[in-house]
């Protein structure tokens, strides 16, 4: 099916647009074991279930061959979510796929109780800027690695330490300093050099009186909330949990992005050969990394 056919509908982001792409693309190279597979998904941090939805849109419609069970799982203790946000999750789901029960297929655990799932429930994992906020890399991937199914894949989109923009303060490199008070020193300064993005986005819900306020403040929020770890420590922690990792898709996400301007939408990715290698080098120290995590089959 063309992926830019007016039936599909558009996602809520990019960022949606692409993860579907990774899974469609891994669908796309293999062949179902049989008649309509079920193919199982967990969006992990699921948050508003906006990918969720998306995923339950735009799937069936690319892969015809098989059938979606799409969940989702959050942690009511990572500081990432307002009270009660499920039951808003549950609402955007219902009103936009209602002849699913979401209340089974919604989750919420705690940071560090094992997930509620027997093992290898899952053909894909996923997540969409969830990564970076999680303190114990290495338990999360055991239970990735858990809960996969043999020959799954977890697909994360993400930044590592070695990205130059910072997607929450919306900044350059402040995550890479780790003394606290030399970091607001660096937002106010780039907040007085005009990068005031977030600070102009949550002033009202927050009531910053001031780009110092902010700086001082938010400067915390990233050292309490936030756990860039290296590329070099993130393949150590999946080779520990028995997972081949992969960046391949990372350049993916910048392409989409492009096409987008212009109105194109794509949803099953190419190798580009010793472009793909090169490619790579660079796109992975812009913003965010895509990650694959499969499970031996």
């Amino acid at each position: 099916m063309n992926a830019s056919d007016d039936n599909i509908p558009a996602a809520y982001s990019i960022t949606h647009q692409h993860i579907a792409a990774v899974i469609n693309t891994y669908l796309s190279r293999q062949e179902p074991r049989d008649e309509k597979q079920e193919v199982r998904i967990l969006d992990m941090g699921c948050g508003n279930g906006r990918m969720m939805g998306h995923f339950s849109d735009v799937l069936p419609a690319l892969q015809y061959r098989y059938s979606f069970d799409v969940n989702g799982l959050d942690v009511v203790d990572a500081g990432q979510q307002v009270e009660g946000f499920m039951d808003e999750t549950i609402g955007f789901l219902s009103a936009r796929h209602p002849r699913t029960d979401w209340r089974k297929k919604l989750t919420l655990t705690t940071a560090d109780e094992g997930w509620p799932y027997p093992d290898g429930s899952f053909d894909f994992i996923t997540s969409n800027s969830v990564m970076e906020h999680v303190m114990d890399y290495d338990f999360v991937f055991r239970e990735v690695a858990r809960c996969l199914r043999p020959g799954g894949v977890c697909v994360h989109l993400f930044p590592t330490r070695e990205v130059l923009w910072e997607g929450h303060a919306l900044m350059p490199i402040v995550h890479k300093i780790r003394d606290v008070d030399k970091r607001a020193r660096y937002m106010r300064l780039f907040a007085r050099m005009g990068f005031t993005g977030h600070y102009k986005r949550e002033m009202d819900r927050r009531d910053w009186k001031s780009v110092d306020e902010f700086a001082r403040i938010f400067s915390r929020v990233l050292e309490t909330d936030t756990n860039y770890i290296t590329e070099k420590k993130l393949t150590s922690v999946a080779r520990a949990a028995e997972l081949n990792i992969s960046y391949r898709y990372t350049k993916d996400l910048f392409l989409a992005k492009a096409q987008s301007f212009v109105g194109k939408r794509s949803y099953t990715y190419r190798d580009l050969g010793v472009l793909e290698r090169v490619a790579l080098i660079f796109c992975k120290r812009i913003s965010s990394i895509t990650v694959s995590l499969e499970k031996s089959a």
